[in-house]
């Protein structure tokens, strides 16, 4: 399950190459759910020094959010998502 989730994120990661813009919004969630996972297993395990190879593994394919971290029009986003005020409810 874990890969087919890695997989379909990084095939979305690539769209995201052609329309930046409109997929930004996955990128998003792709690096908030591999920050809170290396946040909240890989980390815990690394310190207590037992992560298993499954785990290590997941991990090494987690860490590659730093590469989309580096890519992310910050900038843009902020003021898109978290500036920008919200529809009206009705």
């Amino acid at each position: 399950m874990v890969a087919c989730l890695l997989t379909a994120m990084s095939l979305l990661a690539f769209l995201g190459l052609r329309y930046p813009v409109g997929m930004l919004p996955i990128l998003l969630f792709e690096v908030t759910w591999k920050l809170i996972w290396i946040g909240t297993v890989a980390i815990p395990h690394l310190m207590a020094g037992d992560m298993n190879a499954a785990t290590r593994e997941v991990l090494i394919n987690c860490s590659f959010v730093v590469l989309i971290i580096a890519v992310i029009p910050w900038r843009y986003a902020w003021r898109r998502y978290v500036r920008t005020p919200g529809d009206a409810w009705r």
